[in-house]
């Protein structure tokens, strides 16, 4: 079953539309991860903010989603991938035309400061499933 279900992801992958979109997150989110070691956060928001619309196209969001996942976490290793998921997501789905909001926030946790980052999309939380508001106080709304 486990082998059946990766032959299953690497058809997905190698659909030429899918390898175009699966470049297309690698390389953006690579930029967005520079951007992260040398400019403040407003600046990136303002680097982030789209000059043109693209159609929406929901099957492409859930492919992007899945390639994020997979960049961010297999290639990238990155043991705090919200605020890079969130960024790319938010340039993205803004693309696309939806009422989007980047959020921040933070929590206790053995003593120290957690953050998190997360998307409103159409005044729900996205991608994740739950309202991270309800366990982070948000520190910083854009916009």
């Amino acid at each position: 079953m486990k082998n059946q279900n990766r032959l299953k992801s690497i058809k997905y992958f190698i659909k030429p539309k899918n390898i175009f979109l699966f470049i297309k997150a690698l390389f953006s989110l690579l930029i967005i991860k520079a951007l992260l070691a040398w400019f403040s956060l407003p600046q990136i928001l303002k680097v982030l903010e789209p000059k043109r619309k693209i159609n929406p196209d929901n099957q492409e969001v859930d492919s992007i989603i899945k390639f994020t996942n997979f960049i961010i976490f297999h290639l990238f290793r990155s043991p705090n991938p919200c605020l890079l998921r969130s960024l790319f997501l938010f340039r993205y789905l803004k693309m696309m035309g939806k009422d989007i909001k980047i959020v921040l926030g933070v929590k206790p946790e053995g003593g120290k400061l957690k953050g998190h980052a997360w998307l409103i999309v159409d005044g729900n939380p996205f991608p994740d499933l739950n309202n991270p508001a309800e366990e982070y106080g948000e520190t910083f709304i854009y916009p």
